[in-house]
This record gives C-alpha cells, sequence and structure tokens, in this order.
C-alpha cells in the first residue's frame, strides 16, 4: 500500500501484469516503469480486440523509454501484426515518432517495409500523415521502397518531401 510506505513487491506486479489487457499495462507500465525489464513474451504477446499489444500502444504514444526496456530482452520480436496486419514500426512511422522509429530501425529483425492488410506501408502512411522527418529516415534505407503505388492507387510519396 503506497500510502503506508509497503510499496507492492515487482513480483505481485508482474503476476497481475499476466492478466491485463495491453492499455491497462501500459497504464501499470508508466505507474512502475522498472517492471518493463521483467516482462516476458506472455506479457508483450496479449492483444487487445483489434490484435493490437502492448508495443503497438507504446509506439502510437511515444513512449520510447518503455519500448527500449521491453525491447533489451531480445527474445522479444518487435513485429507483431494486428488485424489489419501494421506492426508497432508502422503505428510508429503512421503517428510520426521519430525518436520510436529510429529505436525500432536499430533492431536487425525490424521489418520496415511491411504492408497492411490495405497494401499501404509505413512510408505510405508517414508521407500520407505529413510526417516528413519520418519519411526522410525511411527514404535513407535501402530495405524500404518508394516505387509503388498504395492502396488508393496513388504513389507513396504522392507530395514532394522538403
Amino acid at each position: 500500500m503506497r500510502g503506508t510506505g509497503n510499496p507492492i513487491p515487482l513480483e505481485l506486479l508482474l503476476l497481475s501484469a499476466e492478466h491485463l489487457a495491453p492499455l491497462d499495462l501500459l497504464a501499470l507500465l508508466r505507474a512502475t516503469p522498472g517492471l518493463s525489464r521483467l516482462l516476458t513474451l506472455r506479457h508483450v504477446t496479449r492483444t487487445d480486440a483489434s490484435g493490437r499489444s502492448i508495443l503497438h500502444h507504446l509506439a502510437e504514444e511515444a513512449e520510447e523509454p518503455l519500448m527500449r526496456l521491453i525491447l533489451a530482452n531480445k527474445s522479444i520480436a518487435p513485429n507483431p501484426k494486428d488485424c489489419e496486419r501494421r506492426t508497432p514500426f508502422w503505428s510508429a512511422a503512421g503517428s510520426g515518432h521519430e525518436a520510436v522509429v529510429k529505436l525500432l530501425l536499430g533492431r536487425q529483425d525490424v521489418v520496415a517495409d511491411s504492408r497492411d492488410s490495405y497494401g499501404d506501408t509505413p512510408l505510405s502512411y508517414a508521407a500520407e500523415c505529413g510526417h516528413e522527418a519520418v519519411v526522410e529516415l525511411l527514404l535513407d534505407r535501402k530495405d524500404v521502397g518508394a516505387d509503388f503505388e498504395d492502396s488508393s492507387g496513388g504513389a507513396t510519396l504522392s507530395r514532394p518531401v522538403s
């Protein structure tokens, strides 16, 4: 109990975390960041009704420090796909979170050019949303293609990036 000076043991919080939905787990991690280092694959692969894991939510909400702590465990793959086949990298790129994009690009096992169920990629989504810094990061990579059409039939980069 916090008011009595007796903190809840991390072991108990970790046990509780096994039963939390991703957004609830995110709230717990924000309150106790040290718990992030103890999460296992079982915690991280739990999904919500849209198939989104805690990694999707961390990427979308620019929680780079928590993402870094979780991904320090190399057994945790950074590419889980939600119901629309979007990965956490896709979420970070589309949300314009440059720090999270850089963190994920630092992993050898991140698929930077994955397509969602509509045929769109992180690059096309970042460009569509006007996130120029992320677009530049992606265009600098050899494993990201910019010469194809998106799901609406338009060019991936429909407008120039300055």
